[in-house]
């Protein structure tokens, strides 16, 4: 719904920029832009999409937090003989500070 209102915004902008007919075209697509935004089904559906969006953009972040999780305990598992001679060392992120690989 998002990508379709900001297609519609753009298209006003272009309709009102780039018209050689006036301002009664940008006016008439204007108020019938305003009178469809108005409309209970119109909000009513935007406000619903709105809700299933947010809720599943938090279970996308908890199953990803899940996986993350999972998949370094596996490495861990299949892996932790290889890295038993290791030194344990600081590393450096992109801000500056130093991060702990005590994980590995």
């Amino acid at each position: 719904m998002k990508t379709k209102a900001s297609f519609l915004c753009g298209a006003l902008i272009g309709l009102l920029v780039g018209s050689r007919i006036g301002p009664s075209l940008y006016e008439r697509v204007s108020a019938s832009a305003s009178a469809l935004a108005k409309n209970p089904k119109i909000r009513s559906g935007a406000s619903t999409a709105s809700d299933r969006a947010a809720h599943a953009a938090k279970s996308a972040g908890t199953t990803a937090a899940h996986q993350v999780k999972h998949a370094s305990s596996a490495v861990a598992h299949r892996f932790g003989d290889r890295f038993n001679g290791v030194v344990h060392h600081s590393v450096r992120n992109g801000n500056g500070s130093s991060v702990d690989d005590a994980g590995l």
